[in-house]
């Protein structure tokens, strides 16, 4: 892992050891999910355009707010509900969409391909489906 460059980091409640219930990728290890922070960025731009606020609500859940000691996110199985709605809409717009990067730059240095930037969005949910079933907080905070 770059320590050099920005992170977006989610973690499941549950047993650290515990996999999450999602196919493998490079996004996740155990419980948590690490996406390069430029990327998650541009998730979020996308998001954007298809709803403003759910797209500042899915950025409000990247990150504790109130700088809780461990990052924890407290958000109603109804919010998330609601935000997974919204990134399944988001995740089928991706799929169509042109290329996010459509070539690397100083920024954005990793030209990935919208199906990846798709598998991070999967990622994120699950954490999300987790706090769901769990009945837990989960963790978001930029390292």
């Amino acid at each position: 892992m770059d320590r050099s460059r920005q992170w977006q980091v989610f973690v499941a409640p549950g047993e650290d050891t515990d996999p999450l219930p999602i196919d493998n990728s490079p996004w996740h290890d155990e419980r948590w999910v690490r996406i390069p922070k430029e990327h998650w960025n541009l998730i979020l731009n996308f998001a954007e355009r298809l709803d403003l606020d759910k797209a500042e609500k899915l950025d409000g859940y990247s990150w504790a707010a109130d700088n809780n000691e461990y990052d924890y996110i407290y958000a109603s199985a109804e919010d998330l509900e609601s935000l997974l709605v919204f990134m399944e809409e988001l995740g089928r717009k991706l799929e169509l969409a042109d290329p996010l990067v459509p070539k690397a730059t100083e920024e954005v240095p990793d030209e990935y391909v919208n199906e990846e930037h798709l598998r991070m969005l999967n990622a994120v949910a699950v954490i999300f489906r987790e706090s769901i079933r769990l009945r837990q907080p989960f963790r978001a905070w930029v390292e």
